[in-house]
């Protein structure tokens, strides 16, 4: 094997371990959000040890599945926007009624978990579980804003 080769080798692996560094770190950071947001809504909620038993599944199961239809919604805009030059009418069409009634069954999801809280929590408590994921939310992105890679 010629250096050459050998410097293309040392460089793939670098970028190889480094990718996988900075996938592990966002990992990580996900986990330290995902820790803080069950944090902050136990506390503004003041869940007893026996209602966070009943809520956070529901909660987490709700979670997963709006992300999945918010990473579809990500998954048609990225799509949409790398080929909109190639694509037709018709296929633009279908893309943006795809992307309308991902929004529908969004709010379709959010109604039945809606119901779904309200049999573990009181109507307060379902309305300040909104108000502290919006102030979850507002807090964050303050958070990033100051410090584009998350660090405290």
């Amino acid at each position: 094997m010629n250096i050459s080769h050998t410097i293309l080798i040392i460089l793939i692996l670098s970028l190889s371990t480094e990718a996988h560094s900075q996938r592990r770190g966002q990992r990580t950071q996900m986990q330290r959000i995902q820790s803080e947001r069950i944090a902050f809504i136990t506390s503004e909620l003041d869940l007893t040890t026996a209602e966070s038993k009943q809520f956070w599944p529901v909660y987490n199961e709700f979670e997963k599945k709006r992300n999945s239809l918010l990473e579809e919604r990500r998954r048609l805009l990225s799509q949409f926007n790398e080929n909109m030059e190639k694509m037709s009418a018709a296929e633009i069409s279908g893309s943006a009624d795809r992307f309308i009634a991902l929004r529908v069954e969004d709010a379709q999801l959010h109604q039945e978990y809606h119901e779904k809280f309200k049999e573990i929590l009181s109507p307060e408590r379902v309305m300040l579980l909104y108000l502290a994921e919006e102030e979850f939310r507002n807090n964050l992105l303050r958070r990033l804003r100051r410090d584009p890679r998350g660090r405290q």
